[in-house]
């Protein structure tokens, strides 16, 4: 069994609206392509119907192309069923942080691609590519004569879900992170946008606010409930919280819990609830990188090995790490610390793992 999260924080920035289509011609990125594709396999969803269906995505950009313009590009992996799939068209919808298409997208829309027809059990890797701002989450439109699938991609790391998983089910997201601090004071204001993309409420909703020095070590936590811990549907409002007595510090860090799974899979054509493996509070201590993984299957784990793919700031992959846990009981989690270098430092990170089975 293997599971794909990312969690990221990224500076924004500005472009240019051009949307085109270009091949990868990038020997590192068609690599990278190849790696997260294989993580992804067990979480693409293999639909009933036999036609076309989403096999892998991965999302890289630079701050300048051959015509000098910020762009993001998305490798994606289209598969056909035992039917085959004719007419094969899609095209990549970026979203702001309140979840509405992207300003430079709403006159003018993002094209299509229109692919080739896929034979029964084909395959096909398209490159579409788009100058556009920072991209946080994005929804892609599949289609092909008698059938079609919206996809949605909560960050751009992830392998976009079916987006029926929405519509009675709460998804958070987390974006526009911001902050102020007044050293003499010592107050520090953070402030974000929350969302609830999802058709169902919310409960229990806290968000850890973790402040970070400059080689991201937590030096402070404060834990804060927006709306009381119940966030409805389909909400979407920015939070501003203040804090006094807070320590030095250089980047904030939010993570979010909540009594509902965030994930789903699809058991034949139905949309079910997922357990996962979580990892969470990665930073640098010293020579090392800690953090926390958790265990969120109603059942033991044996033989987990989590492994922490890291990424400088134009999202090329700089260092992999393996972290090993013998056994991990239900509900459990344990801490980790793993050498790096006193040198090593990252922009993002992401995960995949795999577990052996009880004996």
């Amino acid at each position: 069994m293997l599971r794909f999260v990312l969690l990221i924080c990224c500076l924004v920035f500005a472009s240019m609206a051009h949307a085109a289509t270009n091949p990868m011609d990038n020997a590192p990125v068609l690599e990278d392509a190849g790696r997260i594709w294989a993580e992804q396999a067990a979480d693409v969803f293999v639909p009933k119907h036999g036609a076309l269906y989403l096999d892998g995505i991965y999302v890289w950009h630079g701050r300048a192309d051959r015509e000098y313009k910020a762009f993001h590009q998305w490798e994606v992996k289209l598969k056909a069923g035992d039917k085959g799939a004719k007419g094969v068209k899609f095209r990549v919808i970026p979203l702001d942080s309140e979840m509405n298409v992207q300003q430079l997208f709403r006159k003018k829309q993002t094209p299509w691609h229109n692919a080739d027809d896929l034979e029964a059990g084909a395959e096909s890797i398209i490159s579409y590519k788009l100058n556009c701002s920072h991209i946080t989450s994005y929804r892609m439109e599949l289609r092909w004569e008698g059938g079609s699938q919206d996809l949605f991609a909560g960050t751009r790391f992830m392998l976009p879900i079916d987006a029926k998983a929405l519509e009675k089910q709460p998804y958070l997201t987390v974006s526009d992170v911001d902050f102020k601090y007044k050293r003499s004071r010592k107050q520090a204001m953070v402030s974000f946008y929350l969302t609830n993309v999802g058709g169902g409420q919310a409960d229990d909703v806290e968000h850890t606010i973790e402040f970070l020095d400059g080689k991201g070590k937590v030096v402070h936590k404060e834990v804060y409930a927006p709306e009381k811990g119940t966030v409805p549907a389909k909400y979407g409002k920015r939070q501003e919280v203040k804090y006094k007595k807070i320590p030095k510090f250089e980047n904030v860090n939010i993570r979010t819990k909540q009594k509902q799974l965030l994930t789903y899979e699809i058991d034949g054509d139905q949309l079910v609830a997922k357990e996962d493996i979580g990892l969470s509070g990665v930073a640098q201590d010293g020579e090392n990188i800690v953090g926390v993984i958790t265990n969120g299957f109603t059942e033991a784990v044996f033989d987990l090995v989590v492994t922490i793919t890291f990424e400088d700031g134009s999202g090329k992959v700089i260092k992999t790490l393996d972290v090993k846990v013998k056994n991990l009981e239900p509900g459990a989690e344990t801490k980790f610390s793993e050498k790096v270098g006193k040198d090593f430092t990252f922009k993002a990170y992401g995960m995949s793992y795999q577990f052996g089975a009880a004996e």
